[in-house]
Order: structure tokens, then sequence, then C-alpha cells
């Protein structure tokens, strides 16, 4: 239809005698310029012109969701690259380091462990293990954590973070038993099962939806490691939901239906971020930790105190230490609380871990 140009003169109420201005209006004024007949036409047009605007609407919706597929699809095919070259660079980098802490002196296993954590190329099973289960999760902060390995490599830095220090202690201590806080999406307690199928292990979180950007279930974990070990194998895991705060003590109490064991191999702290929370976990795990064992401790570069909210307890709980007020002052205090141990402190990049070796 040809566009019509009115202007005001054209619809002005007409001087007609016929009693319904407003009828002579509308059929004189504005129908006949618009080539128009009826009410009834005017009317198809209108519901004419609301359809095409609500297939418009459909067609931005769908323009909008082939843009997300795409976006997604090359997600994809970055982390499929990344993980291709992980995995090269492991097959053309083999490791040698499988058992070499056991059966040694105290001195000698910690220089085992000093060298092995500042060996760049333990990065390629880390990263390889945590693109062949998670690439299609859509957790961002596994693109975060991948460029920093990269970066590490490519430089040649000793740098390790709790899943690379899991994955080297699971395999130079032969780790039997594993305890961690903090699973989330299980990147860490994946890194135990390949390392050591037959680890038995013992997650501890309250599974807070969301958190981080992404959440687990015990379902979706359980799934995962399933996946990590070897064909045939099923993976030993007991999950303790709720605030770390509470069921720590009554889980080493033997008050929960999942029992202790005497004692760890490695146990590692990544849940409550903020300093009395972390340092509550810390002093609650640390005398379980057998001689020859591990501690891991999660994040020791950060300076602000994150998670307040979940900091209470159902049991008695002391202060924190003087001038403790975040995870760097936590670890520091730590080492000065408990000098039987031997402390290794990553020093570069964020996302950075403490290990801590027990002498006696």
């Amino acid at each position: 239809m040809e566009p019509v140009e009115l202007n005001p003169d054209d619809l002005a109420m007409p001087s007609t005698n016929t009693g319904n201005p407003l009828k002579e209006f509308i059929l004189e004024g504005v129908l006949r310029r618009l080539n128009l007949t009826s009410y009834n036409r005017l009317a198809s047009l209108q519901k004419h012109l609301a359809a095409l605007l609500a297939e418009r609407e459909e067609s931005a919706k769908k323009v909008w969701s082939l843009h997300r597929e795409i976006d997604k699809l090359e997600l994809e095919k970055v982390r499929l690259e990344t993980y291709i070259f992980w995995l090269e660079h492991y097959f053309k980098h083999p490791l040698t380091a499988t058992n070499s802490a056991v059966g040694q002196t105290p001195d000698e296993m910690v220089k085992i462990i000093g060298q092995q954590l500042a060996e760049p190329n333990w990065l390629a099973p880390v990263a390889a293990l945590l693109l062949e289960l998670y690439r299609d999760s859509g957790d961002h902060v596994l693109d975060f954590l991948t460029s920093i390995y990269r970066q590490a490599l490519d430089e040649h830095t000793a740098y390790w973070d709790v899943r690379k220090s899991v994955h080297i202690l699971g395999q130079v201590l032969q780790a039997r038993t594993y305890l961690e806080i903090g699973t989330r999406m299980g990147w860490s307690l994946a890194q135990a099962f390949r390392a050591n199928p037959d680890v038995h292990a013992y997650s501890f979180d309250m599974w807070v939806p969301d958190y981080s950007g992404s959440q687990g279930s015990t379902e979706f974990v359980r799934g995962k490691m399933q996946q990590a070990v070897s064909p045939g194998k099923t993976p030993h895991v007991e999950f303790i939901s709720g605030n770390s705060h509470d069921t720590l003590p009554d889980f080493f109490a033997g008050k929960l239906d999942v029992k202790p064991p005497p004692e760890f191999d490695v146990i590692v702290v990544d849940g409550d971020h903020s300093a009395l929370g972390a340092w509550w976990d810390l002093t609650d795990v640390i005398p379980h930790i057998r001689v020859g064992g591990a501690l891991v401790f999660d994040d020791i570069e950060l300076t602000e105190e994150l998670g307040h909210e979940y900091t209470t307890s159902i049991h008695p709980r002391p202060d924190a230490p003087p001038n403790m007020r975040n995870l760097v002052d936590v670890w520091r205090i730590l080492q000065e609380h408990y000098p039987n141990f031997h402390y290794f402190t990553c020093e570069t990049y964020s996302a950075r871990a403490g290990v801590a070796i027990r002498m006696s």
C-alpha cells in the first residue's frame, strides 16, 4: 500500500449535519485516505500489524539464540584445542615421579615433593583432566585457570594451585585416604582419583547454589569421579553435606553415619574463605594428618575476607589469633603455630596454594 501523506487540514472534523460527527470524521478524514472502506478492514489491518510485530519479535529471539549457540560452539572449539594442546604436551614430556616419595626418609620426601611442585610440566596432566571432564560445563573459571597454567608453562615458572598439588601428592605419596573441604564441581577431587583410583575420599561441602558461578551436586560429582577412575573401577567417595564448622567436629568424633579412618594422607582446605572460618577448618583437620601426610590450603594470596555468612558453628569455637585478617595471615600464623610441618608457599600468579608436610 502506498504511503499516504496527511496534513492536519485533511483530518479536521467535517462539518456535517448527520448527527454523528465522529463517524463522519473517521469515514471521510481517515478511512478514505488509507484506501479503507470499513471499520472491519481497519481492524483486519491492525491484527495483521500485530502479527507482523509478534513475528519480528520471535525472529529476534531466534537470532539471539543462534548467536548464543555460535558462541557456545566457539568456546567448545577453543577448549577442545586447549585440551589437545595439553594432551600433546603431556605425552611429549612424560613424568616419572610416581611412587618416588614412598619409603623415603622425611627429608628426602620433602625434597622430592618440593621438586615436583616446582615442575611446570605437572600442569599438563592436571589441565588435560579438567578439560577431559569439564570442558562442556560452561564454567568460565576453567578458562581463567587454564590460562594461568599456560602462562606458567610458557614462562617455566614454579607455580602450583590446589589441583596440581593434589595430583602430585596423590601420586608421590600414593594417597589412600583423602579429605577435602569445598568440593564445588569436583576439580580437585578428580585429581585425587586420577592420581590413585583406589583412594578413599571424603567430601565436605554445603552445595551453595551457583557458588562461584556454578555449583555441582553429590550426584554430579560422583558421576565425574566415575569418569576420572580407570574403567571397571568404582570411586570410593563419601559426601558429608552441611557447614564444615558443624560437620567436621562430629565427623572426627565418630558421631556421623560416615566414620573417619584413623588418619589421612592428604587433606585439602578450600571452604570458608573468611580468616576465622579457614582457621577453624585448618585446626579441625591438622591433628588427623598422618606423619608424612600433607595439607593443602587454597587461595593463600587473598588479602580480602570472603564467606562471613558461613562462619557459624553449633560447637564452641576459639577466637582467631591476633592480627589474623585474611588468608595471607592465616597461612603465616599457621606456620607459627605448627612448626612440626614443612611448608611450601607458591609465590606466583593467582589461585595459588600452600602445601604443608607433617614431619612429626
